[in-house]
């Protein structure tokens, strides 16, 4: 017999289990195939699966024939784009005593210093896959500090949360 499973959630996930399949084995219930949202996999927002249920009341198995409606599927191509620009012309760059990848715009290095143009501008942006926060399970925020090429930085105003990515305007320690 065939049954469909349908998930869905309201924003962008990175492996998170949505439910568990089980089947029967000798009249007990046992974990079988997870069913999982993950972004990286082209299933961030939803996902459709459809299961075959064979056997009895005390022995089943379930088949996961195939699984169709991949939700939000130009996501991953955007989160792939993301890696391949960390790959080929991105950065390490230190935070919480960890590495992580990014892209970094063009760093000002001179700016007026007249009032209205100094202070109030970003000296670079840094664009970061998401998927290496969530796995770790950090997520930075306005005001932590970001070590690029052993130059201090701090992030300012709002953090930009994408779907596949976190973008911060840079300022340097000295001027921030």
């Amino acid at each position: 017999m065939g049954e469909t499973l349908e998930v869905r959630s309201g924003g962008a996930k990175f492996g998170f289990r949505a439910c568990m399949i089980q089947r029967r084995v000798s009249d007990a219930w046992v974990d079988y195939y997870s069913v999982d949202l993950d972004l990286t996999q082209g299933t961030s927002h939803t996902r459709q699966d459809y299961l075959t249920i064979t056997g009895d009341a005390a022995d089943s198995t379930v088949v996961v024939s195939y699984t169709t409606n991949k939700g939000h599927a130009h996501l991953r191509s955007g989160h792939l784009a993301q890696l391949d620009a960390e790959e080929s012309r991105g950065i390490m760059f230190e935070w919480d005593s960890a590495l992580w990848s990014g892209v970094v715009s063009a760093i000002e290095k001179g700016r007026d210093h007249s009032t209205g143009g100094y202070m109030e501008e970003a000296d670079a942006t840094l664009v970061c896959n998401r998927a290496q926060f969530v796995e770790a399970g950090k997520m930075p925020q306005t005001g932590c500090k970001f070590l690029i090429d052993g130059e201090p930085f701090q992030s300012v105003g709002d953090v930009t949360v994408g779907d596949w990515s976190y973008s911060f305007e840079l300022k340097r320690c000295n001027r921030a």
